[in-house]
């Protein structure tokens, strides 16, 4: 410090936990969980498959993509996938 003292804090781990608990660490701390690679859902789509679902999408109107937007970010693809009829059961 300039023109003071310097002082040494010893951090246990009483002090960690109570740093820990502060709203200010835990939401830092999520974002740092959100930036984390995402592992791929199921198996590894067939090259023949993408571009049949692209063309599908560009041939959709702007009304029926934002549709399906919404309908995949409240549903998510295991819902979707359930909504169509295709999805696999897991036992």
């Amino acid at each position: 410090m300039k023109g003071g003292r310097a002082r040494l804090i010893h951090i246990d781990a009483r002090v960690k936990e109570h740093i820990m608990s502060l709203p200010a660490i835990r939401n830092r701390q999520a974002v740092y969980h959100l930036a984390e690679v995402t592992s791929l859902y199921g198996e590894t789509t067939s090259p023949k498959l993408l571009p049949q679902i692209i063309d599908s999408l560009e041939n959709m109107t702007q009304v029926e993509q934002e549709r399906l937007y919404v309908l995949l970010k409240r549903e998510g693809i295991r819902g979707f996938l359930a909504r169509l009829g295709i999805a696999e059961l897991h036992a």
